[in-house]
């Protein structure tokens, strides 16, 4: 059975975007948006469960992860983050097409450090929240590709009296 996307999907979208008190995307908008996210995140990473998804005006996910029975919060993490990601790369987009900077001698007027502010938020909000918890999950949370790194200086190698691998050679 399909429903519409879940109130606490939308409500979490529009904290995650700072939408809530002047509403800036009606709830068709960010059913559409959290639609096109879970498609985009569906591709992405392997969920707990095989979801239907539709963009249509409502927006349907099937089944519902906020529900219960068959919630998976990873997926509803997923959703929203990315949900928010892609509003704010449209605001940047937006902010973009208003910066514009003009000088006549002595005189400047530069109205594009008004988007820089959303370079930020990529960098560091949403979109960056979203790509650091899909690389924990196929990661598996794991350190992966970390070592400590640190000058060798074991006197039998520093000496060159023997070779210092061949002790562990011997014990094979």
């Amino acid at each position: 059975m399909s429903i519409p996307i879940n109130p606490e999907l939308l409500i979490m979208t529009r904290v995650l975007i700072n939408d809530l008190d002047a509403v800036d995307f009606t709830d068709v908008r960010l059913s559409q948006t959290i639609g096109v996210a879970a498609l985009q995140v569906a591709q992405e990473i392997d969920l707990a469960h095989d979801y239907t998804i539709s963009v249509s005006p409502s927006g349907l996910i099937s089944p519902d992860p906020v529900v219960t029975n068959t919630r998976d919060d990873k997926a509803v993490v997923l959703f929203t983050l990315k949900g928010a990601c892609i509003i704010d790369q449209n605001r940047l987009q937006g902010a973009t097409k208003n910066a514009i900077r003009i000088r006549d001698g002595d005189s400047e007027i530069d109205l594009s450090v008004g988007f820089r502010g959303f370079s930020d938020i990529l960098k560091f909000g949403p979109c960056k929240a979203y790509e650091l918890l899909k690389n924990d999950i196929e990661t598996g949370s794991a350190f992966v590709g970390e070592a400590v790194l640190t000058p060798f200086s074991h006197e039998d190698v520093v000496t060159g009296t023997r070779g210092f691998f061949d002790g562990f050679r011997s014990r094979c």
